[in-house]
């Protein structure tokens, strides 16, 4: 197997430091703000509720099997007050993607928020497919696909 060399010096290993640092510059950066995109809340408020309303929904089941009318009570008064308080949507596109249809991800701060107070903080990465049509969830992701969002 034959190995690849590079030596640069000089005004060519300035130049690639520069590019380097740049590239890691974009993806350090403060991404892209998407609070005012109305379709991509939309959706992201719809996959949050989908995923944490059974959670919800155990709680009240557990409190009604316990057969304690004072902790049902309370369960079904904290599901029916549960709310998601999305503070914060930044986008991670894709740095070498020219296409029209991207796979963006998504960077999402919120925290689930019942009548006995202030949720949680959490933050969650989904990846969402943005095109002419506009947003599809994908699925989940991870930290690392938000910051090394290439292609």
């Amino acid at each position: 197997m034959s190995e690849v060399k590079f030596e640069l010096k000089g005004w060519q290993a300035v130049v690639a430091v520069v590019v380097l640092i740049g590239i890691v510059a974009v993806r350090i950066m403060p991404l892209s703000d998407m609070k005012r995109d109305k379709e991509l809340m939309k959706d992201i408020n719809k996959q949050l509720l989908s995923e944490y309303a059974p959670h919800v929904s155990e709680k009240v089941q557990s409190a009604y099997d316990t057969g304690d009318e004072d902790k049902l009570s309370k369960a079904v008064d904290s599901a029916t007050s549960t709310k998601v308080n999305i503070h914060s949507v930044k986008a991670s596109y894709p740095i070498f993607n020219f296409s029209t249809s991207k796979e963006v991800v998504v960077k999402v701060e919120f925290s689930l928020d019942d009548s006995s107070g202030k949720g949680k903080k959490k933050i969650i990465y989904y990846l969402f497919r943005n095109g002419i049509l506009g947003w599809t969830f994908q699925h989940e992701t991870t930290v690392a696909s938000y910051y090394l969002n290439f292609m």
